[in-house]
């Protein structure tokens, strides 16, 4: 008789029933490590690299078994199902809690409401994952959750089509009670253990599973709505949608979008002090050059009085605007008072030779703006909304790839026609 190699992932609590049955099946034995491909895995954690081996044994085809607990992710159940939906694989879950229920839609017409009292002093997580699981089972999806948790604890669960539910804790000095009621029915919960749980393992290793992967993704969705609801202490909406490559797309999308929306406004605030610390119109120098009327080093000759051939055009067009413009004619100064002083006299000069009259105090000396702040400033302007345009770009050309392969796909159906 051949022996069956299970891979072990994960130190799950939730996972204890079901190794207990593994280590007793002398048909199955337990893998010690990933080295080789194993016959069937078993998930029964959630750190990264047991996430990252699950997955890879998807897409190799081995069967994996799911233990499903609080300690699952929404995040990893969906990257779990995205790849086996693409490696066309299956996943099994175990949660023997909801092994003998059935839905209520198909016992009971319309559906009532559901109720859960627990007198328990475990772990609020435990008991509640598993209940959840149970109302999920009965009831089908909820769309809202509302939760306080604490030692004791109620969550209220509404449905737009089905059963609205209640799950009540509360701790107790006597033993452990739970009562499930069905509108003003109680349903024995003892049912869903099973006439021989010690098969469970067997009939999970052959192909059979507690959950289908969608109502695990519900269970896991739903359960961290509760805890989020808890957290903020509002009530909280589930928008279920289906697992695929399209919906965690648009979420990160979404997410990238607001990211890149905070950020502008963040470069903004940013911009506007940079500008206030930064601004070059503080100063004359920087008032004359945003309007033409700085004259630089590079406007006179090297360490002269002269103008060159760039300055004296630079001139020709400030003496045209003078009359017009109400800011004095600023030679930049280098330090050196006597060049300038002979910079000035220059300067003065050329516009009286030119006819041009020119007040005491209109043409002055004045250090000019650095050229690192003005730098900075406009790598600051374009910095701030440029992420923010690419992404509207990049947003553009999907919505427009995506017209244009609805277009060919219409096309080839009437082609087919």
């Amino acid at each position: 008789m051949s022996v069956r190699n299970v891979l072990v992932l994960g130190d799950s609590p939730h996972a204890a029933g079901l190794l207990e049955q593994l280590d007793q099946d002398p048909g199955s034995q337990r893998q010690p490590d990933a080295s080789g491909l194993p016959d069937v895995a078993i998930l029964a954690g959630s750190g990264e690299a047991d996430l990252a081996v699950a997955m890879s044994l998807l897409e190799s085809d081995r069967p994996l078994i799911v233990v499903a607990g609080p300690h699952l992710a929404a995040a990893a159940v969906h990257r779990l199902a995205l790849v086996a939906s693409d490696a066309r694989s299956t996943i099994r879950c175990w949660l023997p809690a909801v092994r003998e229920l059935t839905p209520l839609e198909k016992t009971l017409s319309p559906a009532p409401s559901l109720r859960v009292d627990r007198a328990d002093n475990r772990p609020v997580e435990d008991l509640l994952f598993d209940d959840l699981a149970r109302l999920g089972r009965l009831a089908g999806r909820f769309d809202q959750v509302n939760a306080t948790l604490g030692p004791s604890g109620t969550v209220k669960l509404e449905s737009d089509l089905g059963s609205d539910a209640t799950w009540t804790l509360r701790p107790t000095n006597g033993p452990a009670e739970v009562t499930l009621l069905v509108g003003d029915k109680p349903l024995d919960l003892q049912q869903s253990t099973g006439d021989d749980p010690e098969t469970e393992w067997l009939e999970m290793a052959n192909g059979a599973s507690h959950l289908e992967l969608e109502e695990l993704i519900d269970v896991v969705e739903t359960f961290a709505a509760i805890q989020e609801s808890a957290r903020r202490q509002r009530a909280i909406d589930l928008h279920h949608e289906p697992t695929s490559e399209r919906t965690v797309f648009k979420s990160q999308m979404a997410a990238v979008g607001c990211l890149l929306l905070l950020l502008t406004l963040l470069g903004l605030v940013i911009l506007l002090v940079l500008g206030a610390a930064l601004d070059p119109t503080s100063t004359r120098a920087g008032r004359a050059a945003r309007v033409g009327f700085l004259l630089e080093n590079d406007d006179f000759l090297n360490n002269t009085a002269t103008l060159s051939e760039a300055g004296t055009d630079h001139l020709e067009r400030i003496a045209g605007r003078i009359e017009h413009v109400r800011v004095p004619i600023v030679v930049s100064a280098t330090g050196n008072s006597d060049l300038d002083n002979g910079r000035r006299a220059v300067v003065e000069d050329e516009l009286d030779r030119r006819s041009i009259g020119v007040r005491e105090g209109q043409v002055i000396t004045d250090k000019p703006p650095a050229k690192w702040a003005q730098t900075l400033l406009k790598f600051a302007r374009i910095a701030w909304i440029a992420p923010l345009v690419v992404f509207l770009v990049l947003q553009g050309l999907i919505l427009a790839t995506r017209r244009a392969s609805g277009r060919r796909v219409s096309q080839s159906d009437r082609m087919v026609r």
